[in-house]
């Protein structure tokens, strides 16, 4: 019976999930060789998303930070931690600009070239998770292909490449040729963590979470045993594992991944834009998984303190949890 009400709570939030998540770093590290952001870089991007994703965040001063940084550094892969800012209309169209201004200038073949296409592309899959259906999505994801096609004419074999066009595929509802895409990942010099991950995310988004699961749990066993793996995938791996189980209807195992998650999100000193707490939320509904929940919270408000709704959760678990 409690796995039934699982399931019942999960069909409920199932849609909800994994499209928030879409907006979120979900990407592997870019093309190989692309240029990585420093801890500085990293630092700015991370403090101009929160005011811009946050409620009184100071947004005047947050939209030129950041396409400052995108234009200073317009080769590097930025994309997925400006992602859940992509739905303001000037940030998109102002990354869209400076990338394509790039292009403009950069040499007719090269490396650069494939940068900026990769980066484009990732952001119009982004953009496009903002329209769940429609004509704008489609013609988004239209656009994001063209930039693989580009990437691929180019020469440039990548896994990156062929988690684009899983990526394209997943968003389109084409679940097989997602799969594919992501399990080439792999052929083409990519992690297993990586390859599982998005496989396992793309299985969710089908509402096929016992797959999901499976996949997500090979991802996480994969990111244990990386010295590859950083805290931020660690975390957010554990978070999409907790999130398929409930929707399965497995509670416990839910509870397990989001306690599992804490370890990770306490070892960093920048917070994720946005920190999740939809599971924290579901798993407080059901009886018996207080003191999991008040694990991860208390390291989302140690990271976070100025967090008004990890802190009200927190309360609730603290208080349930007597």
């Amino acid at each position: 019976m409690e796995r039934y009400r699982c399931r019942l709570a999960g069909a409920l939030f199932g849609a909800l999930v994994f499209v928030v998540v879409a907006a979120k770093v979900a990407s592997a590290e870019g093309l190989n060789g692309q240029p990585v952001a420093t801890a500085e870089v990293k630092g700015q991007l991370a403090s101009a998303v929160r005011d811009l994703v946050r409620v009184g965040g100071d947004v005047g001063k947050a939209r030129p930070a950041l396409l400052l940084l995108v234009e200073k550094n317009a080769t590097m892969d930025l994309t997925g931690g400006f992602a859940s800012a992509i739905g303001d209309t000037e940030i998109y169209q102002g990354v869209v600009t400076t990338y394509l201004d790039h292009l403009d200038a950069a040499a007719s073949s090269g490396r650069d070239r494939a940068y900026l296409h990769y980066n484009l592309a990732r952001v119009y899959i982004y953009r496009a998770s903002k329209f769940p259906t429609g004509s704008a999505r489609s013609r988004l994801l239209s656009l994001a292909a063209d930039q693989v096609t580009a990437i691929e004419t180019e020469g440039t074999r990548d896994p990156a490449a062929a988690e684009l066009r899983g990526d394209i595929a997943d968003a389109r509802g084409e679940i097989e040729e997602a799969v594919s895409a992501y399990g080439r990942m792999a052929i083409l010099g990519g992690t297993k963590r990586d390859s599982a991950y998005k496989t396992g995310r793309a299985y969710a988004n089908a509402r096929r979470y016992g797959l999901a699961a499976r996949w997500l749990r090979t991802a996480a066993q994969a990111a244990n045993a990386s010295s590859s793996t950083d805290p931020f995938q660690a975390y957010t791996i554990q978070q999409e594992l907790a999130a398929a189980y409930f929707q399965d209807g497995d509670a416990g195992a839910s509870a397990q991944a989001l306690r599992q998650s804490a370890i990770p999100l306490g070892t960093l000193t920048t917070p994720p834009a946005p920190l999740r707490l939809d599971v924290a939320r579901w798993l407080l509904s059901r009886t018996g998984y207080a003191r999991d929940v008040r694990a991860y919270l208390e390291a989302v408000v140690a990271l976070e303190p100025d967090d008004a709704n990890a802190k009200a959760l927190l309360a609730r678990a603290r208080a349930a949890g007597r």
